[in-house]
């Protein structure tokens, strides 16, 4: 039977989720305390979500590439 189980993460990307909205509905589902980061580079955001459950925490991050649009001179 253990063979069959899947976690949450996987069936969440077998049904199309992406990483952003996976953490989106585990937020909805269990409320948590999100933070955006800036990366040093300005290069990216990684969205931090920790779930709170009554004897234990779950931080999930998930981090997002922003394009670089600068040029150079």
């Amino acid at each position: 039977m253990s063979e069959n189980k899947k976690n949450l993460y996987d069936l969440a990307k077998e049904n199309g989720y992406t990483d952003e909205e996976f953490v989106n509905e585990i937020a909805q589902c269990y409320g948590t305390h999100t933070s955006l980061i800036m990366d040093k580079m300005g290069s990216g955001i990684t969205i931090e979500h920790n779930v709170e459950f009554e004897d234990h925490t779950i931080n999930i991050q998930c981090r997002k590439i922003i394009k670089d649009t600068r040029t150079l001179n």
